[in-house]
């Protein structure tokens, strides 16, 4: 389907299928802004229906985190070299997770969310010291185009 432009035509995505989306997926774009320069990292996700949790090592990502909470992350699936697409963005606030009680609630959702293998089991003792964080969500939104 194309548009009167010549492009392909968009349509948003239900709420199911943004749902089923997110359920389907692990990795995201994580897009950061200090002083008006912008940082975006991929991150391995986990979602519970209301917020999106992330691991961190230390770096620039947590430095840039701790100066300002806000950040967009996007998950995108596509298709046929960009023929076919669907995206969700998410918009919203980092919050760090310190309770040892909410902290291995973020590692479950992490762990049901990404396929696991033996050598992620290996890693968990290496993420569990590290800091981990809450997107809270403002606003999602999901695009698709060529479905």
């Amino acid at each position: 389907m194309t548009n009167e432009a010549g492009g392909r035509e968009r349509r948003t995505l239900t709420e199911q299928e943004v749902q089923e989306l997110l359920a389907r997926n692990c990795w995201g774009v994580l897009s950061m802004s200090i002083d008006d320069e912008p940082y975006a990292v991929p991150v391995i996700y986990g979602y519970d229906g209301r917020q999106f949790v992330f691991a961190n090592g230390p770096g620039r990502k947590v430095d840039t985190l701790n100066r300002n909470p806000r950040v967009c992350l996007v998950i995108a699936e596509v298709e046929e070299s960009g023929k076919r697409w669907r995206s969700v963005v998410v918009r919203g606030e980092v919050e760090w997770i310190e309770g040892v009680a909410d902290r291995l609630h973020a590692f479950n959702l992490l762990r049901q969310q990404i396929p696991f293998t033996a050598q992620r089991l290996r890693d968990a003792a290496k993420i569990a010291n590290a800091p981990v964080a809450r997107i809270v969500p403002r606003e999602i939104t999901g695009r698709a185009a060529g479905n």
